[in-house]
């Protein structure tokens, strides 16, 4: 059932897009907790001394990794949201 605007708000991601499986969500939520962490190392890494550049290239290069696992669940994610959109369209 679509959410709308007057329904109370969902209380899990899995309420929001039923049709996302679990484990997408879960991998999500690690992939995010991985951006955060790398963000913080970065952040880090840029105040040490700069004659530490290969610790700062690591971190950015950590962080870029982040994202990019960000980036591959989250269009995992909405291809199963495009899946179940035509899943209705097919069966009629």
């Amino acid at each position: 059932m679509p959410y709308h605007p007057s329904d109370p708000p969902p209380h899990t991601a899995k309420d929001a897009i039923p049709h996302v499986p679990e484990q997408l969500l879960e991998e999500l939520h690690a992939a995010n907790e991985e951006l955060g962490h790398a963000g913080r190392h970065r952040e880090r890494m840029m105040d040490a001394p700069l004659a530490e550049e290969t610790p700062r290239d690591d971190a950015i290069q950590k962080l870029r990794e982040a994202e990019k696992h960000v980036e591959d669940v989250t269009e995992k994610i909405n291809q199963a949201l495009h899946q179940a959109d035509e899943s209705p369209a097919q069966s009629e």
